[in-house]
């Protein structure tokens, strides 16, 4: 299992990280899943703080973009907002945590599983693909 960040995803992020350089924040991951493949289309900045809004809430944003919802992303999580993304609602969804490092930033993609608790498996970080290759 990988998941595939767009080129606008991308973006969206590198915006994002650019206006919020130093607080935690938050934001949610739209797209699909095909496959073993999760395909980031954008990334919606969300809030701040360690509170996710009620499940209802989340699914209607997904649904004003017309696209699924397929995870969280969260710059310098504390233990409270991992805690957060470790529900029933974001179980087999993705966890991409955003760390700043000396060479610029590192995306960790986690899935959201549940074998009598829940938490975070690692999952790859799938290379984008470059204009005009398959």
């Amino acid at each position: 299992m990988d998941v595939l960040i767009t080129r606008e995803a991308a973006a969206d992020l590198e915006a994002w990280a650019v206006l919020h350089p130093e607080r935690p924040a938050w934001g949610l991951l739209l797209g699909h899943a095909r496959g073993f493949r999760f395909i980031v289309e954008r990334a919606v900045p969300s809030g701040g703080g360690t509170s996710l809004p009620s499940a209802e809430r989340l699914e209607s944003l997904a649904g004003l973009e017309g696209r699924q919802l397929v995870g969280l992303f969260a710059a310098r999580p504390n233990a409270a907002l991992r805690r957060a993304a470790r529900t029933p609602f974001f179980c087999g969804r993705i966890f991409l945590d955003i760390r700043r490092s000396r060479d610029g930033r590192d995306l960790t993609p986690y899935l959201v599983e549940f074998d009598r608790r829940f938490f975070f498996t690692p999952i790859a970080l799938s290379p984008a693909r470059t204009e005009g290759k398959a």
